[in-house]
């Protein structure tokens, strides 16, 4: 199998498994007591490992570090956890803040959905011009899930900052793959998974900055995930700029490769995270040439993979001026630091041959 969706789940790293072992059949005691045993210390010493390896990727403290479930949780906790009045968001979001905030607006909160422009990026102007005096949160995303729009993070929160407007940003999958300081950038809380960076999937992290006080989703006590939160802070700490690097020649060759078959649209812009690319084709249906990789073995997504099932246009890409039938021809590939160049070969041979086979089919022709 040949995976290419890697923006959606990435495998765990091999060298993990003996730590989530560890700590799932050995060192399995609880942290969640100030005053733990001795064999619960050794939990709560792993918990409190992770967060200092996570912190330094972000220059942020320890004690700002908060492991949730995931990126759904990290981000519901925030909108849920600030109380009420104005929030400011984009159109193009993950789908766990684009809900939220419908769900949020029933409850009596205003959002405020910004545009993007024809590469994904807000309008600063606009998100100027969009703050009132009751605006107490802008929640935006760090990089796309679809195209692998880098948003410009750091003027967004000095806008914020002077403003006086808490600012917090999903960075599921630009963490690693993007330099992110969160007192450079001026980002008070920030999203972050494990399952997207070779970690354990069910895990998750939410930066805080220290003061800010958030409403809890749960009450009463919490059993932490130890394994996966062990599991999480190797991931990170095993993380390096060479795959990040590797992944972006083979992303940037398969953009050559892709952009020789006619009819092609490009949606992911130059500036974009190193792993993603989201290209069209005309006249076919993207979940069809998904179905067709799949039967000989190649994994990739089409439109948004996390929005649900169907044939619905993709929100993104809608959102930056694109019809309903250049996103239906849409899919997306997203690489990681397992993918080898000769998958690249392979996917790219096979795609060129499913699109002219698609095409021949098509009973549109252009």
């Amino acid at each position: 199998m040949i995976y290419l969706n890697n923006s959606t789940t990435t495998k765990v790293d091999e060298r993990l498994v003996k730590i989530i072992e560890k700590y799932s059949t050995q060192e399995y005691g609880v942290a969640t007591s100030d005053y733990s045993s001795g064999f619960e210390m050794k939990s709560k010493e792993a918990v409190e490992s992770a967060k200092k390896i996570i912190a330094e990727k972000i220059s942020g403290q320890p004690g700002e570090i908060f492991f949730t479930s995931g990126q759904s949780e990290s981000n519901t906790q925030v909108l849920r956890g600030l109380g009420k009045g104005h929030i400011i968001t984009t159109k193009i979001e993950h789908s766990s803040i684009l809900e939220a905030c419908k769900a949020l607006e029933k409850d009596g909160c205003s959002v405020t959905y910004l545009d993007v422009d024809e590469e994904g990026k807000i309008i600063l102007d606009q998100l100027k011009k969009s703050l009132r005096k009751d605006t107490f949160l802008v929640t935006i995303q760090h990089a796309n899930q679809e195209v692998g729009t880098i948003q410009e993070i750091e003027k967004i929160g000095k806008i914020c900052r002077e403003s006086r407007v808490l600012f917090h940003v999903d960075a599921s999958q630009s963490f690693l793959k993007e330099q992110i300081n969160v007192e450079k950038m001026n980002i008070d809380l920030l999203t972050i998974a494990a399952h997207l960076i070779h970690g354990p999937k069910g895990v998750g992290a939410l930066y805080a900055r220290r003061g800010i006080l958030l409403k809890p989703l749960i009450y009463g006590s919490r059993v932490l995930d130890i394994p996966g939160i062990a599991g999480f802070g190797e991931a990170a700490r095993l993380w390096k700029e060479e795959d990040n690097e590797k992944m972006r020649k083979q992303t940037k060759r398969l953009l050559r490769e892709i952009g020789k078959i006619p009819k092609t649209i490009i949606f992911t812009p130059a500036d974009s995270l190193p792993n993603i690319l989201s290209v069209g084709f005309k006249f076919i249906e993207g979940e069809a040439i998904v179905l067709y990789l799949d039967s000989e073995g190649i994994v990739l997504s089409t439109g948004s993979a996390c929005s649900g099932k169907g044939l619905k246009p993709s929100h993104v890409l809608e959102a930056m001026g694109f019809g309903e039938e250049d996103s239906h021809g849409s899919i997306r590939i997203s690489l990681s630091r397992y993918t080898t160049d000769e998958e690249i070969d392979i996917a790219i041979e096979k795609l060129k041959e499913v699109v002219g086979k698609l095409r021949e089919m098509s009973p549109i022709k252009g």
